[in-house]
């Protein structure tokens, strides 16, 4: 089944990719010429990613202003600052994968299958609970994204990062929208 029929329509309805002919935007054009990524284009920006992300073939999952605002104050101002730019790289590069990665490409099995390898490096792992809220939540857990209770998807949709908008598609990519910053 493909995620986009599972997830909401209202934020893709916001991101509608742009028309042959009318002119193609890049994932950095689409994300700051968005009000709800005013702080992951600043991030962008600040670790020079800006011109990668105008160019060849990535998905990224892009978290929201209202993402970045549920890690603990003060972070994002330290991560902005010249000291924390090494670590803001390697959160904002465990966001994108350096191919075009659509909602139907993702799995939710288990093992090795259910991993996706970010352009850091390192490994999420693509999640499916059919029992949150909304059903059939798709989340893109990161190893630095805690388990809490049993470590279930039900018990921890309020802090996994959940993706909320699938395939939103760019002149060099496709963005998926996620409601919590994904750590490494």
């Amino acid at each position: 089944m493909n995620l986009k029929t599972l997830l909401s329509g209202a934020v893709i309805a916001s991101f509608a990719a742009p028309v042959a002919g009318e002119g193609c935007q890049t994932i950095a054009e689409i994300a700051c010429g968005s009000d709800d990524f005013q702080t992951l284009c600043a991030a962008v920006v600040a670790a020079g990613l800006d011109g990668t992300l105008s160019e060849g073939d990535f998905t990224v999952f892009a978290p929201t202003d209202e993402a970045f605002s549920k890690l603990p104050e003060g972070t994002v101002e330290s991560l902005l600052a010249e000291e924390g730019l090494a670590t803001l790289t390697d959160i904002l590069l465990y966001h994108v994968v350096p191919i075009s990665v659509f909602s139907s490409d993702l799995s939710c099995a288990g093992g090795p299958a259910g991993l996706v390898q970010m352009a850091n490096g390192k490994n999420t792992r693509t999640i499916c609970c059919h029992s949150c809220t909304p059903a059939e939540s798709i989340f893109q857990k990161g190893a630095g994204n805690p388990r809490t209770g049993n470590g279930s998807a039900r018990d921890n949709q309020d802090s996994w990062p959940q993706i909320v908008a699938t395939d939103i598609e760019a002149c060099n990519g496709v963005i998926h929208v996620v409601n919590n910053v994904i750590l490494p």
